[in-house]
């Protein structure tokens, strides 16, 4: 990952100190979000640095490339709120109040994080709590563009919030719950993409009501209904 060249004034100190610090995506093309990363980054390490962040995501469930992303932003911020809202275009699989305890025992050992819930604007939420930035993680490009343009649209909606995008370590670049559900799903496991605790949820969610197989419709009898393969919400 490269890092962008900070501003001549704040020293070869500070740089150093940002190369530690940070792991930012640098874009050549994308002259409007380096420039917003960079402010960041200056504002820290000129001593103004931003208080509360929110980290926004539907987190269903929780994986090892959150926590990874909420321990790091909480390193960079006063005070972190992991924020669980609603994916109007998905079903959940857990309800909010298990996502958040899910969430709590992950990162509970973080003392400036906080989990809250919230189905409206993530920008009206953010003016609410006072917070300056809102945090993502970048995975791979296509990440990239779907960030960018809700970036732009929140620049629209809330001018003094920042949008910070911090690229995810190596080991999670591929990780997603909608991965995770899927390989659970199909009876692989999943112990090495979320916490151990969110892991025993999941199994035992799939134990309750077990995918079932496809059926050879060779052998499919017409007089019997086929099993309906499970959906998500059966496990809430």
């Amino acid at each position: 990952m490269w890092l962008l060249k900070l501003p001549s004034q704040l020293g070869s100190t500070l740089y150093s100190e940002a190369l530690q610090r940070f792991s930012l995506v640098y874009h050549p093309r994308q002259q409007a979000l380096n420039q917003q990363n960079l402010a960041i980054i200056a504002t820290f390490l000129l001593g103004k640095a931003v208080l509360i962040a929110i980290y926004p995501g539907s987190f269903d469930p929780i994986t090892l490339g959150h926590v990874d992303i909420i321990t790091r932003g909480s390193r960079l911020f006063e005070r972190v709120i992991v924020l669980v809202s609603s994916n109007p275009n998905k079903v959940p699989m857990f309800s909010t109040a298990e996502r958040i305890h899910q969430i709590e025992r992950s990162v509970g050992h973080l003392s400036n994080v906080d989990i809250d819930h919230y189905d409206g604007l993530t920008i009206t939420y953010a003016r609410q709590r006072q917070a300056q930035v809102l945090l993502r993680g970048l995975r791979v490009l296509s990440d990239f563009e779907k960030e960018l343009q809700m970036a732009h649209t929140n620049k629209t909606l809330a001018d003094d919030i920042e949008t910070l995008f911090i690229s995810t370590s190596t080991e999670y670049g591929f990780l997603s719950s909608s991965l995770v559900k899927e390989i659970a799903h199909f009876g692989g496991p999943i112990d090495h993409l979320v916490p151990h605790h969110v892991a025993r949820d999941i199994y035992q969610c799939y134990a309750q009501t077990p995918p079932a197989s496809t059926p050879n419709p060779a052998m499919v009898n017409p007089a019997v209904p086929s099993p309906s393969v499970p959906k998500p919400m059966d496990c809430l």
